[in-house]
C-alpha cells in the first residue's frame, strides 16, 4: 500500500473479485495493493464503484445463504433454525430472548417493592458511613414497557 499508487481497472478488478470471494473490505484491499482510504475516497466518488462493490459483497453472502441452506436441507437443526428465523421472522421467531426478558420483567415486577425498600436501606446505611462510596445511579430501578 505504497502512496501513489494508482487504483485503476485492475486494481479494481482485484478488489471486487476479493469481495466477491469473502474478503473483508480491509484484506480486499490489501490484495488489490492499495489503501482503504483509496478504496473510501473511491467508492465516495465513484457511484459505479461503490455499487459494484455492494454487490461483490452481496454475492459472498449468497454463498453463505446457499451453503446454509444445504446444511438446513441435510437435516442441520442450527442451520434449520437459523434459516427459518431470519427468512421468515413474522412467523419463526427466537422465542427463548423474548421469555427471558418476560421472566426478568415478572422478577422485576413481582419484587419491586422488595427491591426499592433495599436500595432505601442501603442510601441510610451510606449516609453514617461516608467514607463507602457507592454509585446509587446505577441501582435505580426501571422496567421497561
Amino acid at each position: 500500500m505504497t502512496k501513489g499508487i494508482k487504483f485503476g481497472k485492475q486494481r479494481k478488478e482485484t478488489y471486487i473479485d476479493a469481495l466477491s470471494k469473502g474478503l473483508r473490505k480491509c484484506r480486499a484491499a490489501e490484495e488489490a495493493g492499495v489503501s482503504v482510504q483509496t478504496v473510501w475516497r473511491h467508492r465516495k466518488t465513484d457511484p459505479d464503484f461503490a455499487e459494484a462493490e455492494q454487490g461483490a459483497e452481496i454475492q459472498a453472502c449468497d454463498v453463505v445463504e446457499d451453503a446454509l441452506y444445504e446444511l438446513a436441507k441435510s437435516g442441520n437443526v442450527r442451520a434449520i433454525e437459523v434459516w427459518l428465523y431470519n427468512r421468515n421472522p413474522d412467523r419463526w421467531q427466537y422465542r427463548r430472548d423474548a421469555t427471558i426478558k418476560n421472566e426478568i420483567k415478572n422478577v422485576v415486577e413481582s419484587n419491586e417493592k422488595e427491591l426499592y425498600r433495599v436500595r432505601d436501606l442501603l442510601m441510610e446505611v451510606l449516609k453514617d458511613h461516608p467514607e463507602v462510596k457507592i454509585d446509587l445511579s446505577k441501582l435505580m430501578i426501571k422496567s421497561e414497557e
